[in-house]
């Protein structure tokens, strides 16, 4: 009973005890530690809508740290770049993008500050 007890304030609080006495057999459950990346990604985050877009497209973005060299690059579906804006020091906000003169189809976008990827998506426009 008492490793039982152990067992579920692991798995559900993240209070793990040693298993000490217990059979080698039962092992104490450990949770998985995220990377450093894995948890960046899960904070960095980025949406675009609306999706189909028409006329325009909003892509919302909030980071953990905001950097100097922002940079939103937009690339069609053959990976050509379409759109490279200069946001600035920004860690929260949106960018509206004008979709009418681009050709219906799949896109992709990119965030990147100081040289590093921190982000991306994708669109599809439909006129």
């Amino acid at each position: 009973m008492e490793l039982a007890a152990q067992n579920l304030l692991c798995f559900h609080y993240n209070i793990c005890y040693d298993a000490i006495g217990s059979p080698k057999s039962i092992a104490t459950p450990q949770k998985p530690k995220a990377t450093y990346n894995e948890l960046i990604a899960e904070i960095n985050t980025t949406s675009a809508y609306p999706n189909p877009a028409n006329s325009y497209v909003t892509i919302k973005f909030n980071f953990l740290k905001a950097e100097e060299k922002s940079v939103l690059h937009v690339y069609d579906n053959l990976g050509k770049q379409v759109l490279s804006r200069n946001v600035g020091k920004l860690y929260d906000g949106q960018e509206l993008i004008d979709t009418r003169k681009l050709t219906n189809g799949l896109y992709l976008y990119q965030w990147v500050q100081n040289g590093k990827k921190v982000s991306d998506g994708k669109f599809i426009v439909t006129h």
